[in-house]
């Protein structure tokens, strides 16, 4: 008798659902227990009737072991009236559960009425290590020619003492089938029988004076065998069984299979779902360098169905998925800068990830990139209208096409903040956007940030920035870049002469006079007339100095032809005190 745990109906036969109710009849682990133990009871006194009850409840409430035995009794007609099918039901519950030899009596019961499903439920069979299983997978891979997988099937059944199998074995290493021929091999094999079977009695006899030797460690590979199983699996919507194959072959370190086996296991497919399960798998084929898995784990902690959301995280396995190339990752990753929800809005970025996904295949991505591409376009094109006649709303479109990736439009909007057009003038502004024009290869943004190191316009002056900014724009052929260009040297020439001139009035004052005639001859080179004009008094007195009244002369001479004339002889009185 078994009690409906939701109306208190009392069964006096067992069966799969409530007699009442319809509710689905469970045991707990502690019946279960209390079962198994009159069960176990009632065989030990031979209470048949009562074993086949107990066996018969828990077989309903799902003990694969009880599945199992009441599948046997149902096949095999012991205690119960034999009915294939309801062996089959109890044997295919059993087998979705990975029971081997339900699987196995499963497959020989449903190949009478579908063969494909039962020679797959063989060959899964065997992989779960049945022993019964092993000569008749073998026999079907031979028949397919697989004759590798036979091989290693044949030998596993023989290693159980399988006479059949032991001498196939042997025959196939005297005919060398799927394996190198060696009669050493074959004669090891046939020692493993007393007496041969009379059909053996042929190879035995081949096989007399030849010295045995024992076969090498079979090295076998079952991850292609796996694989077409699998195959086979899914299209047949065998969905346990598909489910176990892939844990088979990521077990193996097979990448692929662990993604797999992530997502199989995310949508509870041909499994109960468990999230842990699947990010612990997911994570290590990501170590593995699986770039699916990475995108799987960013799909995960994208949404809040799984798990606590974490866009941060989501975000970092979809650069790392992008990392190794892929153009799902490099898609989703376009959408994020583009919708600007987890980091602030990028059109500049989204349509460089949409460049990328499109050029590794993925549909809509050129699309997307077009769309980006035509949107700037329009807002620039609209700024352009608008510059004169409405200058802020000129700028604010100018705004929205350099935020897009727009070529042109970074150095309109600094022209605007330099001149305050639309805006407020902004020296800073207004050099960070010509510098942007630049990185993105606008050619005409050399001249005016040049200017802006020259001048100190939103940045420190910069003699070698303005130069080099400059020369590039006079190169394409500026010529108010030339022009800025010779001021610029001209500007630097005036600040060096100036340097020299105070260091030598500052050397002459501490009379070094040698030192400071140097200093004099450089600045008057750098075109410093006052220059000249002391220089010709150093000499004409010739203090700290050898005098040398035509070097004085001539110094005069170059000071006066260059406009200088010492009125009330200021400077030589200025001389005469420093050197006195």
């Amino acid at each position: 008798m078994i009690v409906c745990k939701k109306c208190n109906y009392e069964a006096l036969i067992a069966t799969e659902c409530c007699q009442r109710c319809g509710a689905a009849i469970q045991l707990n682990e502690r019946e279960i227990s209390e079962y198994l133990e009159k069960l176990s009871a009632a065989k030990r006194k031979k209470e048949y009737e009562a074993s086949l009850e107990y066996s018969k409840i828990l077989a309903w409430a799902g003990h694969t072991e009880s599945e199992r035995e009441y599948g046997r009794m149902l096949e095999t007609g012991d205690l119960v009236e034999r009915n294939y099918d309801e062996a089959m039901r109890f044997y295919h519950r059993a087998a979705k559960k990975y029971d081997a030899f339900s699987a196995y009596r499963y497959s020989r019961l449903v190949s009478k009425a579908n063969e494909k499903k039962g020679d797959l439920w063989l060959l899964f069979s065997a992989l779960l290590g049945c022993p019964d299983a092993y000569p008749d997978a073998a026999k079907y891979l031979s028949k397919e020619c697989f004759e590798t997988d036979a091989n290693h099937f044949f030998n596993l059944s023989a290693k159980h003492d399988d006479v059949d199998s032991i001498v196939e074995m042997a025959s196939r290493y005297y005919k060398g089938i799927g394996m190198p021929q060696s009669n050493a091999y074959a004669k090891w094999y046939m020692e493993k029988l007393r007496i041969p079977p009379l059909y053996a009695f042929k190879l035995a006899y081949k096989l007399k004076g030849v010295k045995s030797e024992e076969p090498p460690t079979e090295i076998y590979d079952r991850e292609p065998l796996i694989k077409r199983l699998a195959s086979d699996a899914l299209a047949l919507d065998l969905r346990e069984v598909y489910f176990k194959l892939t844990e088979m072959l990521a077990d193996n370190e097979n990448v692929e299979a662990m993604t797999v086996l992530g997502t199989l296991l995310v949508d509870g497919f041909g499994c109960e779902a468990d999230f842990d399960d699947a990010v612990t798998v997911f994570t290590r084929a990501a170590v593995l360098g699986s770039a699916d898995a990475y995108v799987c784990l960013a799909k995960i902690f994208l949404s809040d169905e799984y798990s606590e959301k974490s866009p941060e995280l989501a975000v970092r396995y979809l650069e790392g998925a992008f990392k190794l190339g892929s153009g799902e990752a490099a898609f989703m990753l376009g959408e994020i800068c583009e919708a600007g929800e987890i980091y602030e809005r990028d059109f500049k970025k989204a349509e460089i990830y949409f460049r990328a996904a499109a050029d590794l295949g993925i549909a809509g991505a050129d699309l997307r990139v077009r769309k980006i591409v035509e949107t700037r376009n329009r807002f620039f094109d609209e700024a352009s209208e608008n510059r004169k006649t409405a200058p802020e709303k000129a700028f604010k479109a100018y705004a929205i096409a350099a935020a897009m990736g727009h070529k042109g439009a970074p150095i309109k909007l600094a022209d605007a903040y330099l001149r305050g057009e639309g805006t407020k003038k902004d020296g800073r502004a207004a050099f960070f956007w010509y510098s942007e024009a630049v990185k993105l290869g606008d050619e005409r943004a050399f001249y005016p940030l040049g200017l802006c190191y020259a001048s100190g316009v939103g940045i420190n002056r910069d003699f070698k920035m303005a130069k080099d900014n400059l020369f590039k724009a006079s190169k394409l052929g500026s010529e108010g870049a030339k022009r800025a260009l010779t001021a610029l040297y001209e500007g630097k020439k005036k600040k060096l002469r100036e340097r020299f001139y105070s260091r030598a009035m500052r050397q002459l004052y501490g009379k070094k006079i040698e030192a400071s005639r140097l200093s004099f001859e450089c600045a008057g080179e750098l075109g410093k007339v006052e220059a000249y004009y002391i220089l010709a008094c150093l000499y004409e007195f010739g203090v700290g100095i050898e005098a040398d009244r035509e070097r004085a002369l001539e110094c005069y001479k170059t000071a006066r032809d260059r406009g200088f004339f010492d009125k009330d002889s200021k400077y030589k009185k200025l001389v005469l005190k420093f050197i006195r």
